[in-house]
């Protein structure tokens, strides 16, 4: 493999991992979360607990700024900050797109069913002052347990590190394509990210 292709290779699964290398000379962002959607009748919510999440994840990128000051500048002035600031703008919202769970008969040799669970979410992004508004990233996750029976307390506790991985994922991809300098975002392929345990 060429130097070229092992530096692109190098650059894809850093930000696989979550790490951003392609903001280090791009763009500097504030990024406004706005919100949490998912499916009706999810049960138990994960509104609340996919906004932490979130947040969380946006803050472990040192390119991405979430707060401009309490209370937040709006209209006009949130314009004039962030060019004052150098940072382009968007407005984010994370959409819990798929939540499912099955209970899979034992593997062969083993004795205990496998309690599965997965979660799909996106990152949508709206540009300020724009509006425009771009796909920004996507994230998958799967995650299975072996159980003698089916619990509830199982399944929301598998649902919720599979939310993590998503957003985790889903973050990372959002923070690479905002910040890439004089690309607008768009949708790429559908990431299947998958992990036993």
């Amino acid at each position: 493999m060429t130097k070229i292709g092992c530096s692109l290779l190098a650059v894809v699964l850093l930000a696989l991992l979550g790490s951003s290398p392609a903001l280090g000379k791009g763009r500097k962002l504030y990024l406004d979360v706005r919100g949490v959607k998912e499916p009706e009748r999810t049960t138990p919510s994960l509104r609340g607990m996919a906004q932490t999440v979130l947040v969380e994840e946006l803050k472990r990128h040192p390119e991405v700024v979430t707060s401009l000051g309490d209370p937040a500048p709006k209209g006009a002035d949130l314009v004039r900050e962030l060019e004052a600031r150098k940072l382009d703008g968007y407005g984010v919202v994370l959409r819990i797109t798929k939540v499912a769970h099955s209970l899979k008969a034992p593997p062969k040799g083993k004795v205990y069913k496998v309690l599965q669970v997965e979660v799909e979410v996106a990152v949508d992004a709206e540009k300020i002052p724009s509006g425009q508004m771009a796909l920004a990233g996507e994230g998958s996750a799967q995650i299975g347990t072996e159980v003698s029976r089916y619990k509830e307390s199982e399944r929301v506790q598998l649902v919720k590190e599979a939310l993590t991985d998503a957003t985790r994922q889903a973050v990372g991809k959002a923070v690479v394509r905002l910040g890439e300098k004089d690309k607008p975002a768009k949708s790429r392929g559908k990431p299947r990210g998958k992990r036993k345990r």
